[in-house]
């Protein structure tokens, strides 16, 4: 797409050429460029112009350059294209990444099986299959997810049945929040598929008034990974999912800094070869942040039997007279009643890996055989005390190794299978917070890592 236009900036008069991902301005006299100069060092503000069919698009840059010939290059973000009024309430989302997961052909299979039909004319109008209310920045928002219309833009239609979710929520002209809004649907999709790739995308912009809708305008979103869109497991539908999407929007919507660094980037990981030291090492900071969320599950210690023995040392420590002391003695004095307060109240990290599959062993033990299935550790679960620590010192020692320089080589394929133990238990941690229960977070574990068979078995009976 190529869009020219006016624009002054910082006073300036220049041509903006929007093309693809970038935008441009080209100074009308490039003697200007000395009143811009000061400013090439902006970021992360919003500009807005007017296209060349007069309707107005603004555009988030979260930096610029300036390039040969005196043009500015100014990399966006995101950016809101040809609105024609400043006030938005809802957006439609399609795409790769919607038809995967709420796959259009399972829904209406699911449903002849289930011996009902829609009884909708899917060209011309849509079937809504369900809709979820969510809070998102203390405001009410509506998630609809709908089938049809099929003919809704005439013949710039794909003549395609796409399943659609439409976000509904308060009028509103903050485009920031409205980014952002659009970013907490796309971080469920992520979450919930375990992969970080959506693919094409459409996010169509509409506005509601006296109960009529028109669109107005769209989204492009520019930080969206667009390398090819790969097609999840096939046991990643919306059906099996279907009892659990409103915990998981409510999730996305209250963890707004969840990331993504542990995620795979080329599907679900299995071999040696799948593993970087980067990946370990971006799993075990997940696995330790899940610890710290919920500390009274994962980092708990019961220290009633020592705690007689810290306070009489504590009250010696107190009952030293200090008015001899110098001020380096003093500090050491100090340091030592901390440290005994916090002596047995610390999990290390072997603790905290061992004591994470006890919490949730429930959930993970009849996933054991499938995860440790090679020769050298060959486990039918649940593990034993004895495999437990000996897996959770392997992971404790490698991530040491990593971190200190002392690892320079390969994982194993025996090795990858810890690793992926410690990747499921992080993503059971999850599960855990969005509020499932342990039968739930094993059928969830099984299909997204391929690790127990529940789910599938309960979709072909």
């Amino acid at each position: 797409m190529r869009d020219t236009s006016y624009v002054q900036f910082h006073g300036v008069d220049c041509i903006l050429i929007e093309e693809n991902e970038n935008i441009s301005l080209l100074l009308k006299d490039p003697n200007d460029i000395t009143q811009i100069r000061p400013y090439l060092e902006d970021h992360n503000f919003f500009l807005n112009y007017e296209g060349t069919i007069g309707f107005q698009s603004t555009a988030f840059i979260e930096r610029m350059s300036f390039d040969i010939n005196h043009i500015i290059k100014l990399l966006p973000r995101y950016i809101v294209n040809r609105y024609h009024i400043n006030s938005f309430n809802g957006f439609e989302l399609t795409g790769e990444v919607i038809d995967d997961f709420f796959s259009p052909s399972r829904y209406f299979y699911d449903q002849k099986k289930n011996t009902t039909k829609s009884s909708v004319d899917l060209v011309y109008n849509k079937e809504i299959a369900e809709s979820w209310e969510i809070k998102f920045e203390k405001h009410s928002v509506c998630i609809i997810l709908s089938f049809g219309d099929i003919l809704q833009k005439g013949i710039a239609s794909d003549l395609m049945l796409h399943a659609k979710l439409t976000v509904e929520f308060e009028n509103t002209s903050d485009l920031a929040y409205l980014y952002r809004l659009y970013r907490m649907v796309i971080r469920f999709l992520q979450i919930i598929r375990y992969d970080t790739k959506c693919g094409k995308l459409q996010i169509n912009l509409f506005h509601t008034k006296d109960g009529r809708k028109s669109y107005n305008g769209y989204l492009r979103d520019f930080s969206i990974d667009e390398e090819q869109f790969l097609p999840a497991n096939y046991k990643l539908e919306y059906e099996g999912f279907k009892p659990y999407i409103q915990k998981f929007l409510q999730f996305a919507a209250n963890n707004t800094d969840y990331t993504f660094h542990h995620y795979p980037s080329k599907g679900i990981r299995f071999r040696g070869r799948d593993y970087s030291a980067v990946d370990y090492m971006n799993i075990f900071a997940a696995f330790e942040s899940e610890c710290h969320l919920k500390k009274e599950l994962y980092e708990k210690v019961d220290t009633t039997k020592i705690q007689s023995i810290k306070d009489c040392i504590i009250s010696q420590l107190n009952a030293y007279p200090t008015e001899v002391l110098t001020t380096q003695e003093l500090n050491f004095l100090n340091n030592a009643k901390v440290r005994i307060l916090q002596l047995g109240t610390q999990f290390g990290q072997t603790k905290k890996i061992i004591n994470a599959y006890e919490v949730l062993h429930n959930a993970l033990d009849g996933s054991i055989k499938n995860i440790f299935y090679l020769p050298e550790l060959r486990l039918k679960g649940p593990l034993r005390e004895k495999n437990l620590k000996e897996i959770a010192n392997f992971l404790t020692e490698k991530r040491g190794a990593i971190a200190h320089g002392r690892f320079s080589s390969m994982f194993s394929d025996t090795d990858a299978q810890k690793i992926r133990f410690l990747e499921i238990l992080t993503y059971a941690q999850m599960l855990k917070r969005v509020g499932l229960d342990d039968s739930d977070i094993e059928r969830i574990i099984g299909a997204v890592f391929n690790c127990n068979y529940i789910l599938f078995n309960e979709q072909f009976r």
